[in-house]
């Protein structure tokens, strides 16, 4: 469809296009899953309407929508000729879209036949979503069945919230040099921990929020100032969150996290027991830190560290 909407520039194209459909009974360009023809030379009376076709479009196959073009009284699919627009209508389009389809459709695209001078012609292209289900202003969610914009059943709609793109975050850090072999006597090792956060997931990654977890009493990692970032504006520390535990939470509202892709977020100082990397026992029931990830569409993640991992 998206070449379709390329190719129509001129009101010559588009009567070409609807006189071959005239023409043809067979013609794929009459009305069907993916081509809506509408008349648009009155002002929308019907919001919820143009709502209903734009959605189930974007939560079917995509497709392409004509304004301004008349239909056969007894055979509904077949265009007939061109009836102009409603000048309001263009403005309209665009503000019934914006405010009646949650979540926003993304690459929607919109063209004036002629571009310039006195329109007749309105076409809109609507992509296959990623996103989808899209909402209508009437609280339904529709999908295109034949020619018909139609609601989905309930179990259409639990299957597109299944196939919706999202996110899924994980902590990432950079690997430090291997220290030495056991000493017969226990000792203290600081380490300053580079983190970033990684989006494994198909989905953009919004409104991130990320709390880590550090042991204050284990006798293996000792200090009263476990799990300490310090200088970043993105960390708050946060008291009484976790009993035994001291509690970070870092938040960060305005940047996002695109998939396959990671940001940093920050170092942390931390303190253990050198006696705790020899004993793999102790180091599973003892991890250095635990996390738990938040973020728009995405369900919690959790995740922990022991020291080993952090070794190269």
């Amino acid at each position: 469809m998206l070449e379709l909407f390329k190719q129509l520039n001129t009101l010559e194209d588009v009567e070409k296009f609807i006189q071959a459909t005239s023409a043809d009974t067979d013609a794929q360009s009459r009305e069907n899953i993916t081509i809506e023809y509408k008349e648009a030379h009155q002002k929308f009376s019907n919001t919820n309407e143009v709502g209903k076709d734009v959605s189930a479009f974007a939560n079917s196959e995509g497709g392409l929508i004509f304004y301004g073009i008349a239909c056969d009284n007894n055979d509904k699919t077949k265009p007939i000729r061109i009836s102009g627009l409603h000048h309001p209508n263009i403005e309209s389009l665009d503000r019934i879209i914006n405010s009646h389809i949650h979540y926003p459709i993304k690459g929607i695209q919109k063209k004036l036949i002629p571009p310039n001078g006195d329109p007749k012609v309105m076409l809109l292209y609507i992509p296959q979503s990623d996103e989808s289900p899209h909402q209508n202003g009437d609280q339904k969610y529709y999908i295109r069945l034949g020619t018909e914009s139609r609601p989905m059943p309930h179990y259409l709609v639990e299957l597109h919230f299944g196939k919706r793109r999202k996110p899924k975050l994980s902590i990432n850090f950079e690997k430090l040099p291997k220290p030495d072999t056991c000493h017969a006597e226990p000792w203290s090792e600081r380490l300053n921990l580079h983190l970033s956060l990684i989006n494994s997931g198909n989905g953009i990654a919004k409104y991130v929020r990320v709390i880590f977890l550090f042991p204050q009493s284990d006798q293996y990692l000792k200090s009263s100032d476990q799990g300490h970032f310090s200088h970043d504006r993105r960390y708050t520390l946060l008291s009484n969150y976790s009993p035994g535990n001291r509690a970070w939470e870092f938040k960060d509202y305005q940047d996002v996290v695109h998939p396959r892709a990671s940001i940093e977020i920050g170092n942390v100082l931390l303190n253990y027991q050198h006696e705790l990397i020899c004993d793999p026992e102790i180091e599973e029931k003892n991890p250095v830190f635990e996390w738990e990830a938040f973020a728009e569409e995405m369900e919690p993640q959790k995740g922990k560290v022991i020291l080993t991992s952090l070794f190269s």
